[in-house]
Formats: C-alpha cells, sequence, structure tokens
C-alpha cells in the first residue's frame, strides 16, 4: 500500500520549456531537468493524433538516480503546452518498462502510474490505457484522446510501426481498467 501512495503525491511546478522544431508534422520542445536536457517529441500520425516520446539524446534515455517525478512534472508541462498550441484529438503516450518490472504481466506500468497522475488533471481529454508488445516489451500506451473525437485507438495502423511480434503479427493485451 506504500508503494501506490507514494504515486499519488506529487506535485506540479513550471519549468522552462524551449520549443526547438515546429514543423506541420513535427515538434521537438527541450527542458532541463536536474542538470539534464531532455528532448520531448511529437509526431503527427494522421487524423490530428500524435505520438509523444521524449529521451535525452536520441536513444539514451538517462533516468538512472533521477526523480521520476520532476521528469515527468516537465514532460506534462510541454505536453500542456503541446495540446494548448496544437489542439490534437488524440495523443498516443507509451510508457517502456522500467529495468526491474515484470514486462509480462498486463497492467500499468510504474511509469504510466506516476504519468497517469499528472495527465488526469488535463481537461478535455480521456485517457485510456492499453498494453502493447513494443520492441520486445509489454509496454503500457497511454491514448490520451477528447471524448469527442469518434475514432478508436488506432492499433493496428500503429502495429503495422511499432508493434508486430516475431512472425510479423500485430500484437494486443487486454485494455487496463483504471
Amino acid at each position: 500500500m506504500l508503494y501506490l501512495k507514494c504515486f499519488e503525491h506529487y506535485t506540479e511546478k513550471e519549468v522552462g520549456i524551449k520549443l526547438v522544431i515546429n514543423k506541420p508534422d513535427n515538434k521537438v520542445y527541450n527542458l532541463t531537468i536536474d542538470d539534464i536536457i531532455y528532448y520531448v517529441e511529437f509526431s503527427l500520425y494522421e487524423n490530428n493524433i500524435w505520438l509523444r516520446e521524449y529521451d535525452t539524446k536520441k536513444g539514451e534515455l538517462e533516468q538512472v538516480n533521477r526523480n521520476p517525478f520532476n521528469i515527468v512534472n516537465g514532460v506534462t508541462q510541454v505536453t500542456k503546452d503541446f495540446i494548448k498550441n496544437n489542439n490534437p484529438n488524440a495523443i498516443f503516450i507509451p510508457h517502456i518498462p522500467m529495468n526491474n518490472e515484470n514486462q509480462y504481466k498486463p497492467q500499468l506500468n510504474k511509469r504510466a502510474k506516476i504519468n497517469y497522475n499528472y495527465l488526469k488533471n488535463i481537461s478535455g481529454y480521456k485517457l485510456e490505457y492499453y498494453n502493447e508488445l513494443i520492441s520486445g516489451q509489454l509496454t503500457t500506451v497511454c491514448y490520451m484522446v477528447k471524448p469527442i473525437f469518434n475514432e478508436k485507438y488506432p492499433f493496428s495502423e500503429f502495429a503495422k510501426e511499432y508493434l508486430l511480434d516475431d512472425k510479423g503479427k500485430p500484437i494486443r493485451y487486454k485494455s487496463i481498467e483504471l
């Protein structure tokens, strides 16, 4: 129970964010947290659905011995700014598992639990969670979508790019209820 309480307590604080790439189909922000520069990238999929990813240097996510609340707070501030300026219909947010997690159990992973506490307060969007196999890891995916947007989670299209098993077939696990 102490573990769950830990994730219920968080604070939102302003961080300095800067839009460094502003193309119609690609937006990249940077922000500094604990002396590390993070890049938060939004890539247009279709129908104003965007994919959000973040790292420090392309492909090198440095979160070891870092405060995850500070990182998620900063990334959430970027997400809010992106929503304010781009009014997306939906955002696809993958949460890769931490190194010590059981990656084959269909539940919200630790990063998704932390991020949920920040994302739930963004008005105008509902949160749907799915477990998907991405790069060989069972990843919790948040599909942040406007309630009036009729398009369902675009699993089949993302599956072509991200979510294939070793035989090239799409994999999808049961939706997660919060």
